[in-house]
């Protein structure tokens, strides 16, 4: 049975040009849909001309029960911070600044000190005196206000890709994983407990034709200590998979696990969380079609509680429901204790008025697709929707990708799914006048409520 829900907004300008109303329809595909209602990109983000957006990060700066964020900001090399109100969208307070991002600029919250306020932590880039440059990650200490310190700066790194935080050696200060790719390895920074890290040693991923990518924090064995996951792809045409875990001692070493998750197809997008909800992390990829790159299927790799995973479990995906998927997490948005998948893809436009207007904007849209879960590993009759805007986020890889984030926009104890989108382009005559990177500081933040 199909539902359709019609939303009219006021939208902001696109670097300064009024857009008005515009109408967003919320598509469901779905006999019994979960309570899962929808806010239509109405958070304009700021336009600094030249800026992209890069990476966010989700938490409560000023612990009044109402989750802000932290922007990447490239071109200016700045970190905006945004403070949420009372579930009635965000205010611009403060800009951060950095020397330089990391090519690939990740952001995280974390207390690092342990005063109980979320702190930054951020990928940068530096050049010593003698020219030569290295990553690094950069500490803004939170004062629990949404104000934060001047970074400091700890690790010297080829080029960061990935990165995760626990207490790795359990001393109560949060540690840090980092993923080198241009050094293909896995490195262990300790904490000190004041914002700075110490490296403890690095760990090589599997050989080529691997190369390590995503890396999430959890606790793989059950044995409440923290342990972490590494996924790797194999570039090569054997479009395969496979998930290294680090299973931690506790003490700041670890015992390497390797699990293949088998032949699927390439590029496949991952995720880790639990799903089957028996308390231990599972793996889920969605695989592509590796000629259309469309969605085939989703797999399941099921944890087994000692750090591996069963065989992959797939399940067909109907390519229409996500065009062009470009990024993917997991949330329980019906809040019905089961995690449900979503499926970001690649944001499309609609196609210039006939005949030509003198100005006209180019609209983009950004397909979203919620997958209920059910609990035991599987998932339900997708829910679709549109995001407003578009043209795409290094945080998901570039091309036209949304990010995700993960909050409580509204305060209620629930996760919300936060969808961090580009803005629209200006053209004339069919003509660019703007062009996308000249607006990309610009851009939407749309919520998906849970309930």
């Amino acid at each position: 049975m199909r539902q359709s829900r019609n939303f009219s907004i006021l939208l902001a300008g696109v670097c300064g040009w009024p857009l008005g109303a515009a109408a967003v329809t919320d598509q469901r595909v779905a006999s019994t849909p979960p309570a899962i209602s929808y806010i239509s990109p109405s958070f304009v983000l700021k336009h600094k001309g030249g800026d992209y957006l890069g990476n966010f990060a989700v938490a409560d700066f000023d612990r009044d029960g109402y989750a802000d964020f932290a922007l990447i900001q490239g071109g200016s090399n700045t970190v905006s911070i945004w403070l949420g109100k009372a579930g009635d969208g965000f205010v611009d307070i403060s800009s951060l600044a950095v020397e330089e991002f990391s090519a690939k600029p990740r952001i995280l919250a974390a207390d690092v000190n342990a005063d109980g306020n979320p702190d930054l932590i951020v990928t940068t880039h530096h050049v010593d005196g003698g020219g030569i440059g290295h990553d690094s990650v950069s500490v803004f200490l939170g004062d629990g206000s949404g104000s934060f310190s001047e970074a400091v700066a700890s690790g010297s790194f080829g080029a960061i890709d990935s990165i995760a935080a626990a207490d790795f050696n359990g001393d109560g200060r949060i540690d840090l994983v980092v993923i080198d790719s241009a050094n293909n390895s896995v490195d262990l920074l300790l904490g000190n407990g004041t914002g700075g890290f110490t490296a403890s040693g690095g760990t090589a991923c599997v050989p080529a034709p691997f190369s390590c990518s995503g890396i999430t924090a959890g606790d793989f064995n059950g044995d409440g200590k923290p342990d972490f996951a590494v996924t790797n792809s194999d570039d090569s045409k054997s479009y395969s998979i496979n998930v290294e875990v680090f299973l931690g001692n506790g003490h700041g070493s670890f015992t390497v696990k390797l699990n293949s998750a088998g032949t699927l197809p390439f590029p496949s997008l991952t995720t880790i969380g639990d799903i089957d909800s028996d308390g231990v992390p599972d793996v889920v990829a969605l695989n592509l079609d590796p000629t259309t790159q469309q969605a085939k299927s989703i797999a399941v790799l099921r944890g087994d509680g000692a750090g591996g995973f069963g065989r992959a479990v797939n399940y067909a995906v109907s390519a229409y429901i996500i065009p062009n998927p470009a990024n993917l997490t997991l949330a329980d948005l019906d809040s019905d204790g089961k995690m449900d998948l979503i499926i970001g893809g690649q944001s499309t436009t609609e196609p210039p008025p006939s005949p030509p207007s003198v100005f006209w904007t180019r609209r983009w849209f950004t397909p979203i697709a919620v997958f209920p879960g059910n609990g035991s590993g599987g998932f339900g009759t997708p829910i679709a929707y549109s995001a407003k805007g578009g043209g795409g986020t290094e945080a998901a890889g570039g091309g036209n990708s949304p990010a995700f984030a993960i909050g409580d926009y509204d305060g209620n104890g629930k996760s919300d799914v936060y969808v961090l989108t580009l803005f629209s382009n200006l053209w004339y005559a069919g003509l660019p006048i703007l062009s996308q990177s000249g607006c990309s500081g610009s851009g939407y933040i749309s919520i998906l409520k849970a309930q």
